[in-house]
């Protein structure tokens, strides 16, 4: 997953979250800290220490396969209160992870 600052501010990623889901929107990971200036890309996933540049986040969600309903990722404020980004794909697409 790559995250862009496309303003013309730093952004504080303290207390941001990832968050996945299939049936119900759940924490994959949070910042404890940390900025990104404005034109900076940050690569998020998995690294098995062999990529380069090394990325400064390396963690493993278990992200849903999708199946037959819709999953997703997320971006989050600290609060949980607003959504930055959403990715969503399988099918149906609704713009909304299924509900079971």
């Amino acid at each position: 997953m790559e995250i862009c600052n496309a303003g013309a501010a730093p952004i504080d990623l303290t207390g941001l979250q990832i968050q996945s889901a299939s049936s119900s929107w759940s924490e994959s990971y949070t910042w404890a800290s940390g900025t990104i200036n404005p034109g900076e890309h940050l690569l998020v996933g998995p690294n098995d220490g062999t990529l380069s540049p090394t990325w400064p986040v390396s963690f493993s969600p278990n992200l849903p396969n999708g199946s037959s309903a819709t999953a997703g990722v997320r971006l989050v404020t600290p609060d949980g209160a607003t959504v930055l980004d959403t990715v969503l794909y399988d099918s149906p697409n609704d713009g909304r992870p299924a509900r079971r």
